[in-house]
């Protein structure tokens, strides 16, 4: 089957003879590119190409402008706004840029229609009139300002164009107006030059009025890529647009269309694929790659209704396919770099003479930061061990190396305007250029970002409208979402990647087209317009009717003559990211031509129900050496107890010696507070070792709390702020425990007990004689506070966390080793025993103070009687069941093995 350019050009071949004169008009310069290859196939003579240009191209060249940067559009625009009388107020060129792009949008669409400007504008702001109309309450200035603005539209309209004309440039719509407005001149210019217009769908008005009169003076023909299937059915959005030109052109009075065929009934594989994700499409269309022979793969597109799949397609595309044309740029914003100067940019438009961590954490570990410094490592250790939730440029300076000084100067000084902060950051991208590693991505990236930079600057040089940084930080994250960087390949070898607006005029035998999801195609409401429905419709200017109509065009056109279709969708039923297939689906599953064989897939990944097998670490000789190690050092009681809970974190923080990650404590950890709280009552009941607590001494020891726990939360959490926020509710509330535990000694006492400290963080320690173990094996601790209540020994833990009376009631001696819920029974025994075997003292009673369960007081370990008293032969039991969790650990036979969940 032909394709449409072979038809055309074959046709053509049949018009002209010599095609020097012609001159080719297409939707784009991708579809020029491959009717020129289609052309050198099949012209046999040999002459002089014809001239090949997109349909911007063409209208520029005959409205003698060039199509202006969006950015410098922007500014000229601000320019115009400035001249304004009203409002008198003007807004910053930061605030103009938020609601500007709108408005250009639309007076882009009102010159692309040749609309009249005074009857748009009259109507435009009678509307705006109506929209803040309030017959009960007086104006106010801030509505007289805001009609006064809409008003003044036809004088910035006015003040803009004068000045892109006056600079031989103009917006898409101003160009498309003045082509139309001079296309008698272009045509008496052009008499001998045939026009080949190709492949148009929907056309504005300066189109039509341009390709409408180049055909009624007999200068070329039009050809439409249209089936008669659709043409058969009258209400088919696909052909709406060729429809009302056949009814509306004088052309079209006496002659047929040309390009008509029956393409799409041809017969046709067409697989509908349902995916529960985006990334499952991708998945599935690598998978469909893989099974395809080279041949096969020069006749696939691949075809990108969502652009946004782009990378993530192209990581999933198999290797064995080495050629990949993409058509599509990538854009700036999903580089590496650009990333770091988004973050560099944020860090200046804070203003502040210290530096957030988190904002430097972020930039000191970016991937990209290696081609600037050449050691952070230091810079983030000294952050972490002063724990600066900000800090200052001259501490970050005078801990860097050498080498980074400078660099660090220039990202981090003062940007105190934008044109310090451009020269900032192209002095940085020149930096890169002479340190990045040759051939990598991040200098092709880098270009593009140095490009966007000197234009920026170029533009602030001329008018200086940015004033703040936050402003070029928007600007830059709007330019590099906007702008891309070009793949390069072979246009016509390989696989073809594209999104559907390049497949205009190209034809594939097997197309894969992703996200046929509403919302995306068509792509929905767009709500960027100042203009209503009713004031679009009464200018025919484009609905969003008109604009579905485009993308079903586009949708079945891609079909015409594809003999292998497989569209993909993603159905999600549920949540707010719910999706569900595209109108044209239906349609097609609807109304489809009887030669179509369609199958529905279902795209589901397979889970394997079996529960993973536990991680495991096998006991090595080296292994077993470092377990020796451990144990003549000995082992905690918070360290055994971690064994219990799970024998891979035992094995990853004592045997490999893996800390958790230091970081910055912006907010109070866990065991900040708790050392917080122990290292105060240490402190505050010192003076009280060996002596006879008295109500009046402990009540005033009530008053040198505040002061105390001041000062360890200066030690402890060193230059932390706890005079705000979280910090200082978590202050609060470790003078409250400190405070409640000093309350629950005086209230003991006024009942007429008798309490004496013994001691405080009492050091334990001693050595355990195993069998099979020919090294001695020690085990050491630290208890809390050791004291005499009512002539009782009893040992005290304190706890900052919650503890219930049940975790200290042991039922059964196996449970303590088995079941890490009895880890606070099992660390309370270890203490009683160690002080028996240290200092002869068998204590009474051991057990634990909770400071969020205060209203239970002291919670002693209990047995299986509900007993709380410690005897020789309860110590004797847990010396057994000890022994057996540490002959366990040191077994060469029992591996570590993960403790599973449930």
């Amino acid at each position: 089957m032909p394709s449409f350019l072979q038809d055309v050009v074959d046709q053509t071949l049949q018009l002209y003879h010599n095609w020097e004169d012609l001159i080719f008009v297409l939707p784009s310069k991708r579809a020029g590119n491959f009717l020129k290859q289609e052309i050198r196939s099949r012209y046999q003579q040999t002459g002089f190409a014809p001239t090949i240009l997109s349909i911007e191209d063409f209208i520029q060249h005959v409205a003698d402008l060039k199509l202006i940067d969006p950015t410098v559009l922007n500014y000229r625009a601000y320019q115009a706004y400035l001249t304004l009388e009203n409002p008198p107020k003007k807004e910053s060129f930061e605030q103009f840029s938020g609601w500007a792009p709108a408005l250009i949008s639309d007076l882009n669409e009102m010159d692309r229609y040749c609309l009249d400007t005074t009857s748009f504008f009259s109507n435009l702001s009678s509307i705006k009139a109506m929209e803040r109309w309030n017959l009960e309450e007086e104006s106010t200035e801030f509505v007289n300002n805001y009609m006064a603005f809409w008003q003044s539209i036809p004088s910035l309209y006015e003040n803009l164009t004068s000045t892109l004309l006056s600079e031989k440039t103009g917006y898409q719509g101003l160009i498309y107006r003045k082509a139309s407005e001079d296309i008698e001149h272009y045509i008496n210019a052009n008499l001998d030059k045939p026009h080949i217009f190709m492949g148009f769908n929907a056309l504005n008005t300066s189109e039509q009025i341009i390709i409408t009169e180049l055909l009624q003076h007999n200068m070329g023909h039009i050809f439409w890529d249209m089936d008669q299937y659709f043409l058969d059915r009258k209400e088919h959005m696909a052909t709406s647009f060729f429809r009302k030109y056949q009814l509306e052109w004088n052309f079209y009075q006496d002659k047929e269309p040309e390009v008509l065929h029956r393409s799409f009934e041809e017969p046709k594989s067409i697989r509908l694929n349902k995916s529960e994700t985006h990334l499952g499409q991708v998945y599935q269309v690598a998978q469909i790659l893989s099974q395809l022979s080279p041949d096969e793969i020069r006749s696939t597109a691949v075809v990108l209704a969502d652009e946004q799949l782009l990378m993530p397609l192209l990581h999933a595309i198999p290797k064995e396919i080495d050629q990949i044309n993409v058509t599509m740029g990538a854009p700036l914003s999903i580089f590496p770099i650009t990333d770091l100067f988004r973050l560099l940019l944020l860090i200046q438009q804070q203003n502040s003479a210290s530096l957030y961590h988190k904002h430097l954490d972020a930039l000191l570990n970016h991937s990209a930061i290696s081609s600037f410094l050449k050691n952070t490592d230091r810079l983030n250790q000294k952050i972490k061990e002063q724990n600066l939730a900000y800090v200052q440029l001259d501490s970050l300076l005078q801990w860097s190396d050498p080498l980074d000084v400078d660099t660090l100067q220039l990202m981090l000084s003062p940007w105190k305007e934008t044109t310090s902060a451009l020269d900032s950051c192209l002095e940085l991208l020149e930096i890169l250029r002479l340190n990045a590693p040759p051939g990598e991505i991040i200098r092709t990236s880098a270009y593009g970002l140095y490009r966007l930079f000197l234009h920026l600057k170029h533009l602030d040089e001329e008018l200086s409208y940015l004033k703040e940084i936050s402003g070029l930080h928007k600007l830059f994250l709007e330019l590099a979402r906007t702008r891309q960087i070009d793949f390069e390949s072979n246009a016509f070898q390989g696989l073809q990647v594209m999104g559907l607006l390049e497949t205009r005029c190209l034809d594939f035998e097997r197309v894969l087209l992703l996200s046929v999801n509403e919302g995306i195609l068509p792509s929905g409401k767009s709500q960027s317009s100042f203009l209503t429905y009713d004031l679009k419709k009464e200018y025919e200017l484009p609905t969003q009717y008109e604009k579905d109509a485009v993308y079903a065009y586009h949708f079945y056109r891609l079909l015409f003559r594809a003999k292998e279709v497989d569209l993909f969708y993603v159905e999600q039923t549920e949540g707010l990211g719910s999706m569900e297939k595209s109108r044209f689906l239906r349609q097609l599953e609807l109304d489809p031509p009887t030669q179509h064989h369609i199958e529905h897939l279902q795209l589901t990944t397979s889970i394997d129900i079996k529960p993973p097998e536990p991680k495991q670490v096998e006991k090595s000789s080296s292994l077993n050496l470092r377990l020796e190690e451990i144990a003549r050092k000995g082992f905690s009681p918070s360290s055994l107890t971690n064994y219990i809970r799970n024998p891979l974190e035992f094995y990853a923080q004592r045997v490999l010696r893996i800390r958790e990650l230091e970081e910055v404590e912006e907010t109070v950890a866990y065991n900040t507070l708790g050392n917080v709280v122990h290292n105060s009552l240490e402190n505050l009941y010192k003076p009280w070792i060996g002596r006879q607590l008295e109500p009046r001494g402990l009540t005033d020891m009530l008053s040198r709390v505040t002061p105390e726990v001041k000062t360890q939360f200066e030690q402890c959490f060193k230059q932390g702020d706890t005079d705000q926020g979280m910090n200082l509710i978590i202050y609060q509330v470790a003078i409250r425990y400190v405070e409640q535990l000093i309350k629950a000694d005086i209230a003991l006492l006024n009942k007429g007990n008798n309490l004496e400290i013994v001691s405080l963080e009492e050091e334990l320690e001693m050595e355990l004689n195993l069998p099979h173990i020919t090294y001695p094996v020690r085990i050491y601790g630290k208890a809390d506070r050791i004291d005499l209540f009512n002539g009782d020994i009893r040992i005290v833990d304190y706890k900052t966390g919650a503890v219930e009376p049940a975790d200290l009631k042991v039922k059964e001696w196996a449970e303590l080793i088995e079941d890490y819920k009895y880890a606070k029974a099992f660390q309370v025994l270890c203490y009683a025993l160690m002080l028996k075997e240290k200092k002869g003292i068998l204590a009474n009673t051991s057990g634990i103070i909770s400071f969020k369960r205060m209203s239970y007081d002291f919670m002693p370990f209990k047995d299986s009687t509900g007993s709380s008293t410690i005897t020789d032969q309860i110590l004797t039991q847990y010396e057994e069941v000890l022994q057996q969790l540490i002959a366990e650990i040191m077994d060469k036979d029992i591996h570590f093995v993960e403790k599973q969940v449930h």
